[in-house]
């Protein structure tokens, strides 16, 4: 009787271990859907910053069509994200309605630089957000041994990011006849950073290593015709994009690892 009841007694408790397992499994892959809505934010915000800074650049009307369907995508993506009770508290999901809502509205007032600047806060606000996601679920799921390593490597991108902006804002004052050594500084300490992140994130990623030779490519050319500058612009989207991939790549590899047991799904 005794060894029978042990053994129930230690199903009991595997059952329990299984049944937090579960528990931790699902809340895991409630808060990576709620992150994957954000992150597919982050692509529609890249968009519309792409497509609006054509129509103020170049006035290329035949964006405005373009943008105008955007408009429309986002405001239906907006409505879904701010219901997700899994994004921050209502008060944040207010606050992130209401800056995405402003993107959306009176864009042609906008000049380049701070149209450049309004999206790339919106970006930051949303990655912060992402970042909160994956810290709350880790702790929610007894996972905080992965924060470290995803920490750093969050870090490293949101340091790119950083200097991605600082990058752009330069290549933007070339119309305002600024010294060039603004935009090789700037174009330089982008580079480190790509570089930290290439290190911090040892993933091979061929995207990244070809944005940074063709930085270290334009460094050295030093020109400063409308056309030089359209072709800095694009390489500054195609950085922007590989770095939110990347991003992207932690975040699946870390949800991975925490619903795995730490080993990442390979």
């Amino acid at each position: 009787m005794e060894m029978i009841g042990n053994n129930f007694i230690l199903g009991l408790v595997g059952e329990v271990s299984t049944l937090v397992s579960k528990g931790s499994r699902r809340s895991l892959l409630k808060h990576q859907a709620s992150v994957t809505k954000l992150l597919d934010m982050i692509d529609m915000v890249r968009q519309h910053r792409s497509l609006t800074h054509q129509f103020l650049f170049n006035h290329q009307q035949e964006v405005v069509e373009k943008i105008a369907a955007l408009d429309e995508e986002m405001t239906k993506a907006i409505t879904k994200l701010a219901s997700d009770r899994y994004v921050g508290n209502s008060i944040e999901r207010i606050a992130l309605k209401n800056k995405l809502s402003q993107l959306t509205s009176s864009y042609k007032n906008r000049s380049i630089s701070n149209n450049l600047v309004v999206h790339g806060k919106v970006i930051r606000q949303l990655i912060f957000q992402v970042d909160s996601q994956i810290l709350i679920s880790l702790d929610k799921a007894d996972k905080l041994e992965l924060a470290g390593e995803y920490n750093d490597q969050w870090q490293a991108v949101m340091s790119g990011i950083e200097a991605l902006t600082q990058y752009r804002l330069s290549i933007m004052a070339m119309n305002m006849n600024l010294k060039p050594a603004l935009l090789a500084k700037q174009a330089n300490v982008l580079y480190s950073k790509l570089v930290k992140v290439s290190d911090v994130y040892s993933d091979y990623h061929p995207d990244l290593n070809e944005c940074m030779t063709q930085l270290e490519r334009y460094l050295t050319e030093h020109k400063h015709t409308e056309e030089y500058q359209a072709k800095l612009f694009d390489l500054s989207s195609d950085i922007s994009a590989t770095l939110v991939d990347v991003y992207e790549a932690i975040i699946e590899k870390t949800f991975a690892k925490a619903i795995n047991g730490g080993y990442s799904a390979e």
